[in-house]
């Protein structure tokens, strides 16, 4: 059988050129293709210190997968292949060392896991944080690019050790001094400048709007290829703390493209170097809204404890900054009530979402709103997951309502995933008319993205679709969404996701 290699969870994983049942519905099929190698003892090791039985680590892996809106179908046996050496597919390979990391109660990289091969470097770069940041990012982004180093990026880890603020301030305004790297420095002009922070925007704003698989390549290469080599050549002072801060910018952006390419060690990774840059340079408002993309991505992986330490971080810098964006605060606070709400602990959440709402509704009028009408869209999201969580349908619908009403036209992204999760709050509290509208109003727009996330939506409301009656108004919902489906495939077979299932991603 011909194999060919495409993109699917992570980047990496190859499936069959027919797209066999065997490839589309279960997860060992694909390992055949790789060579074996010795016994893993390594991850036989962890397992047993974790107390892990094949099926118990299989399940985990599954689960953890189910979070993402990824169906894995994993079992012992697949378990089986891997302590004998096989190598999972790429993008399952940070599931299994999360899952282990959760149960041991401590970060593990691939390597610990014994997840090697033997024409890669034993670093893992993607969590390399010592040294200049700066640095840092330019190794992430060129491994990001070189095709002999992409696989082992994307393999890169998502971790849960315990988050520290206190060693990210240290450097102080060391990245407005340029390196010595015995290039000739370069004076950009005023107008240079203001193109690379245009283009940086421009690079955001799609995002927002076509998703994460849409120049994801262009946007590593831009920053590799013009912010960093630009600021290699900038002598100190002038315009170098504009370019340090678009260097800030794209890192973070990177991190938001490649959550929403379910990549999320390499995210991680982004979110973290972005951190280290804009703390060094000062920049202590960016910084906070880059503690929160951490904290919702930690909550959207399933792990609220860790969101609420990155929680805690934040509020301790945003007591000491005197440029907080607005609103922040607040939208700290809701990210709060989520991880609190994950835990169960509903009392603490709810409080928290009173005490939101008051606010809110105190400091309406004033000059200085608590928060833009975008940031007004993000808390009103924040606080809807949070309500879902605990079980209030009605006032997660009001808040996903309110977000759908202030999010811009150009958030398409935000908007679909708000409407996908709306569509869901309307299903679950009985009112299936109205769960159709939104699904409607979701296809309408589904096919301008490439996005991960809103693929796993689409895979979502499909099964939920599934398990309806046969009515006109199902048939014309499954008949619109035949052309995603083709040979088992969703559109964009270059982006991460095959699969189906799972709950509604956060915008």
């Amino acid at each position: 059988m011909t194999f060919v290699v495409t993109q699917t969870l992570a980047g990496e994983g190859p499936f069959c050129a027919s797209n066999c049942h065997w490839c589309s519905s279960r997860s060992g099929h694909v390992e055949d293709v790789m060579p074996k190698k010795n016994p893993n003892h390594q991850l036989r090791k962890l397992m047993e210190q974790a107390s892990l039985g094949n099926s118990a680590l299989a399940s985990e892996v599954n689960r953890l997968g189910s979070r993402l809106g990824i169906e894995l179908r994993y079992d012992r046996s697949s378990v089986s292949h891997w302590l004998a050496g096989s190598m999972p597919r790429t993008p399952v390979i940070p599931l299994i060392v999360n899952a282990l990391s959760a149960k041991l109660g401590k970060s593990l990289t691939p390597v610990d896991a014994g997840f090697t091969r033997p024409d890669e470097a034993d670093q893992e770069v993607g969590h390399d944080l010592c040294g200049d940041p700066l640095t840092g990012l330019e190794r992430l982004a060129e491994a990001c690019l070189d095709h002999r180093s992409r696989a082992q990026v994307h393999r890169t880890a998502y971790r849960t050790a315990d988050f520290s603020w206190d060693g990210l301030a240290e450097q102080g305004n060391v990245l407005l001094v340029p390196p010595v790297t015995g290039k000739r420095l370069k004076a950009f002009t005023t107008a240079q400048i203001q193109a690379a922070e245009e283009t940086t925007a421009l690079l955001g704003n799609m995002d927002d709007l076509f998703g994460g698989g849409h120049a994801c390549r262009a946007t590593t290469a831009y920053l590799a290829g013009d912010i960093l080599e630009m600021l290699s050549r900038t002598g100190q002072g002038g315009n170098r703390p504009r370019l340090v801060h678009c260097a800030a910018r794209l890192a973070q952006r990177l991190g938001i493209k490649h959550v929403d390419r379910h990549e999320h060690g390499l995210a991680q990774s982004y979110y973290l170097v972005a951190l280290r840059i804009s703390t060094a340079a000062r920049s202590y408002g960016f910084a906070l809204q880059i503690l929160g993309d951490l904290a919702n991505q930690a909550t959207m992986l399933g792990h609220p404890q860790y969101a609420l330490k990155v929680v805690a971080n934040a509020k301790k810098l945003a007591g000491e900054s005197i440029t907080q964006p607005p609103g922040m605060a607040l939208l700290l606070q809701a990210q709060e009530a989520v991880a609190y709400a994950e835990l169960g602990r509903a009392g603490k959440a709810l409080g928290l979402l009173d005490e939101i709402s008051f606010l809110r509704r105190s400091r309406t009028g004033e000059r200085s709103d608590p928060v833009s009408a975008y940031g007004a869209a993000v808390l009103d999201f924040r606080t809807s997951q949070a309500y879902v969580k605990v079980h209030d349908l009605p006032l997660a619908t009001e808040s996903l309502l309110r977000c759908l009403r202030d999010l811009p036209s150009g958030q398409r992204r935000a908007r679909i995933l708000t409407t996908a999760m709306l569509a869901e709050c309307q299903l679950n509290g009985g009112r299936n008319e109205a769960a159709f509208y939104y699904w409607n109003r979701f296809l309408d727009e589904y096919q301008f993205l490439h996005s991960s996330r809103a693929e796993s939506a689409l895979r979502g409301m499909i099964a939920h679709l599934r398990r309806m009656g046969r009515t006109s108004a199902v048939g014309q919902l499954l008949s619109r969404c035949e052309p995603y489906e083709l040979d088992g495939c969703l559109p964009s077979p270059d982006l991460p996701g095959r699969s189906a299932g799972g709950s509604i991603p956060a915008p």
